[in-house]
């Protein structure tokens, strides 16, 4: 089986990493990988991997204010990494640090819509209007908007922007084709099941491991 996996950077910070280690597992198991990134580790690929570079291919600061301008161009150029790679699957982690170049929940959209994606929680980005963490923040399950009280943290938005992002999650999260979501603990599960995913299949499944590093 082909499986392509879509993460921000390659190997850099947890949500990268643990899907580094899901990439080496499924090749390890005789599948085809392919890895779509926009912060790409120096060199050749650090995995087993075709490794896609969309939207940028170079470090950008956090700070960088999302463009939405470079969307178009980063759905299209993902558009061809799927029309190149033919995948059976696709696996989404962390999109949100993609954002300064163009990256959006829209490329969840258009995944989901050409063949089944799973798309890992790693925090809450997904069904929030801008944050990754909810910190106690009552109003995601349906009024991010712009009174969003940590809007100057990371990842960052424009409060005016909030109450449009959180809309256009929910329209991908109610109607795009085939979704799921693969929550790494019980408490991210009850979360999402609790916003714009509670139509959709949520699972718990905990983050891989190298059962060769880590064992009892």
């Amino acid at each position: 089986m082909r499986v392509l996996l879509i993460s921000d950077t390659e190997a850099k910070g947890g949500a990268a990493i643990a899907a580094s280690r899901m990439a080496c597992a499924l090749a390890g198991q005789g599948h085809e990988i392919g890895m779509v990134v926009n912060d790409p580790q120096d060199g050749p690929p650090v995995g087993p991997w075709r490794r896609f570079v969309v939207g940028g291919g170079e470090a950008i600061p956090w700070d960088r204010v999302p463009d939405a301008l470079l969307e178009a161009e980063a759905v299209d150029g993902l558009k061809r990494v799927l029309d190149d790679f033919s995948p059976d699957a696709v696996s989404v982690h962390n999109i949100h640090g993609g954002a300064k170049v163009g990256w959006s929940v829209d490329m969840v959209r258009v995944c989901a819509d050409r063949v089944p994606t799973v798309w890992t929680l790693h925090d809450t980005w997904s069904f929030t209007g801008r944050c990754a963490y909810l910190n106690g923040c009552p109003f995601f399950p349906d009024r991010c908007g712009r009174d969003c009280p940590s809007s100057g943290e990371y990842p960052f938005l424009n409060p005016d922007r909030v109450p449009g992002e959180f809309a256009r999650k929910r329209d991908v999260l109610t109607r795009a084709g085939r979704l799921a979501a693969a929550a790494p603990s019980g408490w991210m599960a009850d979360l999402a099941g609790r916003s714009a995913w509670a139509g959709r299949e949520i699972r718990r499944i905990p983050i891989c491991l190298d059962a060769e590093v880590f064992f009892p």
